[in-house]
């Protein structure tokens, strides 16, 4: 089943944990092209006295979300590179 990219973002968004696949890439380094996977992720935490959560990331601006793993630090992933999340494939339309 395809998910559209709307839904997809209202997953993350959700209080629920996650599983996501995305393909990495940087421009400036000319590097990337690795597929991840991600499990049990859940969104960065913005409790108010959490240093990770008072740093502005603008996520909105750069097309990115901030997300914790199960296991490890918070990353950060373009939205339009979500291949997968929960096993279904992401459609940008």
């Amino acid at each position: 089943m395809i998910v559209n990219l709307k839904e997809a973002l209202s997953i993350i968004h959700g209080t629920h944990a996650f599983d996501v696949e995305f393909v990495t890439a940087d421009k400036r380094r000319n590097t990337g092209g690795e597929v991840k996977v991600l499990k049990g992720c859940q969104p960065l935490p913005k409790k108010p006295g959490d240093p990770l959560a008072t740093k502005r990331r603008n996520n909105y601006i750069n097309a990115t979300r901030t997300i914790t793993p199960a296991e490890g630090h918070p990353v950060s992933v373009h939205i339009f590179l979500i291949t997968k999340i929960n096993g279904r494939e992401v459609s940008l339309y």
